[in-house]
């Protein structure tokens, strides 16, 4: 993430949410990690500024992991590791959480 050109104050946020108890095992902070990088790689290619994001753009992201013909299960995981990240940040001042009230796909139900 630091060849994104991230602040490293939210490097260091990043670190911390990744670390958090709810991603206490190594495999679970590695997930994160992988489907966060989808949604910075995307602002990255799209030149926006990951601390500034407006909400339409998360709206656009659903849209192109959704033509990009990923399974539901997929585009709703990665949209909420985007989604947790982005509010993890702004809880501590450093951006706007551009997926407060998105429609989102829904995970299928496990039995």
């Amino acid at each position: 993430m630091r060849q994104l050109g991230l602040p490293e104050t939210v490097l260091a946020h990043t670190a911390a949410w990744l670390s958090s108890d709810r991603r206490r095992s190594p495999r679970t902070q590695t997930g994160y990690a992988r489907d966060l990088s989808w949604w910075l790689a995307y602002l990255v290619a799209r030149g926006l500024d990951p601390t500034g994001v407006p909400a339409a753009e998360a709206d656009l992201y659903a849209g192109a992991l959704r033509a990009a013909g990923l399974a539901e299960s997929t585009r709703a995981r990665r949209i909420s590791a985007a989604s947790s990240w982005s509010r993890y940040l702004a809880r501590h001042g450093e951006a706007a959480d551009p997926f407060a009230g998105m429609d989102r796909p829904k995970a299928p139900a496990t039995s």
